[in-house]
């Protein structure tokens, strides 16, 4: 049980690591800010714009925007002063790395655990004793028969399909906000989290809830 549960923290801590720095690479190249690149939760220590934390289930970066600084003015280096598309793209960057990571590793089969993903996790969260077990066990059986290089494929590329989806403060929530704001537009500054912020953590702890529970019962 305890090379399991080592597995699947490793993988996810080397997920995380991925999407985060494909998310600074594609910010270095655009010229955008990068403030704080979180990774895991809570804070263990900071390292420069490194923030590490003891528990990989989480991994996010922080721009500078025009909000940040004094009277508002816009700078070069702002997230929101870039052209809409730049946006959308660093919005997608980390699952595009970690995308692009499995298929590295695992070939053309990772795109087809990509495309199942989605559906897998909508199963496994309505089902979690049950499908969300099968599931967990099936990706320790990977591990098992096939090695530590595909279950990272695997576990990358549902990662990155489940940061896809439209939920907020996910990847794809933010791609979407960013390609509906026009040229110019400034963000409001996160000085209160609005009721979608609050419906996006709630269905993200309904997620992590019923992935834990499906660990308990594989692992039982």
């Amino acid at each position: 049980m305890f090379s399991q549960l080592f597995l699947l923290y490793g993988a996810a801590f080397l997920g995380h690591a991925v999407f985060l720095v494909s998310c600074l690479g594609v910010c270095a190249i655009f010229g955008v800010k990068v403030l704080e690149a979180r990774l895991g939760t809570p804070q263990l220590f900071r390292r420069g714009v490194w923030s590490v934390g003891a528990l990989p289930i989480s991994g996010s970066a922080l721009f500078a925007h025009s909000h940040d600084r004094p009277g508002g003015d816009a700078s070069a280096d702002a997230f929101d002063q870039k052209p809409r598309l730049v946006r959308v793209a660093i919005s997608l960057s980390g699952c595009a790395g970690l995308l692009l990571a499995a298929l590295l590793l695992r070939g053309p089969d990772a795109l087809q655990s990509f495309i199942n993903a989605f559906g897998q996790i909508f199963g496994a969260v309505m089902a979690p004793p049950t499908r969300g077990s099968e599931l967990i066990s099936g990706y320790f059986r990977i591990a098992d028969e096939q090695g530590i290089r595909m279950a990272l494929a695997v576990l990358f590329a549902k990662v990155a399909a489940f940061n896809l989806l439209p939920i907020p403060f996910l990847a794809g929530a933010r791609a979407i906000q960013e390609l509906l704001r026009g040229p110019g537009q400034t963000p409001p500054p996160p000085a209160r989290a609005s009721g979608l912020q609050y419906l996006g953590l709630a269905l993200l702890l309904v997620n992590l809830g019923a992935w834990l529970w499906a660990m308990i019962v594989a692992l039982g």
